[in-house]
């Protein structure tokens, strides 16, 4: 688990840290999929102490041809925010807070979220959250995978964790054609379908 991230003007100790993963930047978008769900608490309290983060990532493999000659892959993913907070709890009032979702760039969103930002390395997704303690809401985005992240028959996936946070959950589905089979070291495989929960 990641709680702290540290970002130096000194070029040496920088790279020391970019190569251990300690600076928080994402994974170069050319070596496979990501998904990055963070958010950011714009309300004052500090209720995002209380916030439940669940997320599903499911992943349908085509039978369909890309540029590439890979596998069109669809993506889904869905994120489920729970305030688990009470009122009478000091500093669990309302959450009110900025959802980002960041996915590889060149993806072919379909089902786009309120806002999306312009980055060089991810697409984004954006929400703006408003949640009262009890209260749960659920975000669901679709889109193609760029071609790039299917490399000769192999699949490659980063989950990327917002420092920070306690164990966000997040299960990933991929599902192949009918008839298809997958080995991992990572999934619980089902002839042609993975799964794999945090």
């Amino acid at each position: 688990e990641k709680h702290l991230l540290a970002s130096f003007e000194k070029k040496g100790l920088a790279k020391s840290f970019a190569k251990r993963n300690w600076d928080g930047a994402l994974p170069d978008s050319e070596f496979g999929d990501f998904l990055a769900v963070n958010d950011a608490n714009y309300g004052g309290m500090k209720s995002n102490r209380y916030l439940l983060r669940d997320v599903t990532y499911e992943l349908t493999v085509t039978s369909e041809k890309d540029l590439l000659g890979n596998p069109v892959v669809n993506a889904k993913v869905t994120v489920n925010l729970a305030h688990e907070g009470v009122w009478n709890v000091p500093l669990s009032g309302p959450y009110s807070g900025y959802l980002r979702t960041l996915i590889p760039l060149g993806s072919n969103i379909s089902k786009k979220g309120s806002f999306t930002e312009d980055r060089d390395d991810a697409e984004v997704i954006g929400e703006i959250v408003q949640l009262d303690a009890g209260e749960e809401i659920s975000y669901s985005y679709e889109y193609e995978l760029p071609e790039y992240v299917w490399d000769e028959g192999t699949y490659y996936l980063h989950l990327h964790k917002q420092a920070g946070t306690l164990a966000d959950r997040y299960r990933v589905i991929v599902k192949l054609p009918q008839g298809l089979t997958m080995e991992s070291d990572n999934f619980d495989v089902r002839e042609n379908i993975g799964f794999y929960d945090t």
